[in-house]
């Protein structure tokens, strides 16, 4: 039995090495195969003479420049009975560099999904976004039929800032449930390594994240220009609920 799952953990690894660049089209027809022993393969892409490094084992991947720098560093996860399902798809930490070698991106993967603090940099180094995605429940909810939505979301401060490094948009997001008759049923395709979104009609409490307190936008030589106060989420609007109220629903629910 563990041969078997071990068996599928790979497989699932071999079709993403073919797939998991095909966003920037790094990899389609250019990465040649120069060594694969042990669970471990490298590959070079035959237009920019990237390598790439993969450890079917451990899901490890790395891709260096030919100068060197580590482009991209992040690990698949997969397999029979993995809370990510039986593909192999990208999970944990991922840092992405520039040529220049200065960071692009560092965040983490929770199954394909973005979640915790997420760092975005302009090419001179210089940071252009910080945003956090939080699970709107807690992880074993999710295998619940009742929760057909289970993103990330955005959650807590949001900012973004000019290249000069001057900020440019502050404010603060919170996670809460709105009550729709339309939600949607995302899966991911591995073959365009993208999503896709399947609408289903009903009566939900879709969670959703809203912009609350103050929000503050500058121009680039840091004079304000906008300013607002959002306030809080108003739970008297019938449009909306705390997160909590679903931990109570299907605790009644399970009571009957």
């Amino acid at each position: 039995m563990k041969n078997i799952k071990l068996l599928a953990t790979i497989l699932g690894f071999i079709i993403l090495h073919f797939n998991v660049f095909s966003q920037d089209g790094r990899m389609n027809g250019r990465m040649k195969t120069i060594s694969n022993f042990d669970y471990v393969s490298k590959s070079v892409d035959t237009l920019t003479l990237d390598t790439m490094v993969q450890n079917y084992k451990s899901g490890q991947r790395i891709l260096k420049s030919k100068d060197n720098v580590e482009l991209f560093k992040s690990s698949l996860y997969g397999g029979m009975g993995s809370k990510c399902g039986c593909e192999a798809v990208p999970h944990g930490v991922v840092i992405m560099r520039y040529r220049n070698g200065n960071y692009k991106e560092i965040g983490e993967y929770f199954c394909t999904r973005k979640v915790g603090t997420w760092t975005y940099f302009y090419e001179s180094g210089n940071i252009d976004k910080i945003e956090t995605y939080e699970l709107p429940y807690l992880e074993f909810f999710i295998y619940y039929d009742t929760l057909k939505n289970w993103l990330p979301l955005r959650n807590g401060s949001y900012a973004e800032y000019y290249e000069n490094g001057n900020s440019k948009i502050e404010g603060r997001y919170e996670i809460v449930e709105e009550f729709n008759t339309v939600d949607t049923l995302y899966s991911f395709d591995f073959e365009t390594y993208e999503e896709i979104a399947t609408p289903i009609t009903g009566s939900f409490w879709i969670p959703r994240a809203i912009k609350v307190g103050y929000w503050r936008e500058w121009d680039e030589n840091g004079k304000l220009i906008k300013k607002e106060d959002l306030g809080s989420v108003s739970y008297g609007d019938e449009r909306y609920r705390p997160i909590a109220s679903r931990y109570f629903e299907l605790i009644h629910a399970e009571k009957k």
